[in-house]
């Protein structure tokens, strides 16, 4: 399960699972939007279920790791914007590939 934060506490708390990528639910706060996100995998569970579809297999046959290597002038420029978002550079490049692959996004 992963959440995305708005900039401010007023954009809320966008919650998701990376197995179930039509599953996401937005909340104020990171409860609401947990609790949104509950309600909506029940939905979606129901609904393949009653269609003989495929639920998705967790997400725990991945660990969470993996090495990237990149060119020396990209890895400068992603720590260079990581500063300047005042993150570090792995939660930067997270942030940036769950924009791309984020909620919604068909693989």
């Amino acid at each position: 399960m992963s959440f995305e934060y708005g900039k401010s506490p007023s954009e809320g708390v966008l919650a998701y699972l990376a197995e179930w990528p039509d599953c996401f639910a937005a909340g104020r706060t990171r409860r609401e939007a947990l609790t949104e996100l509950e309600a909506t995998l029940g939905e979606l569970a129901a609904y393949r279920l009653r269609r003989g579809l495929e639920i998705p297999k967790p997400a725990e046959d991945f660990s969470g790791r993996f090495v990237l290597r990149l060119p020396k002038q990209l890895h400068r420029d992603v720590e260079r914007r990581a500063k300047s978002d005042g993150v570090s550079l792995n939660t930067w490049v997270t942030q940036a590939i769950a924009r791309e692959i984020g909620p919604g996004k068909k693989n």
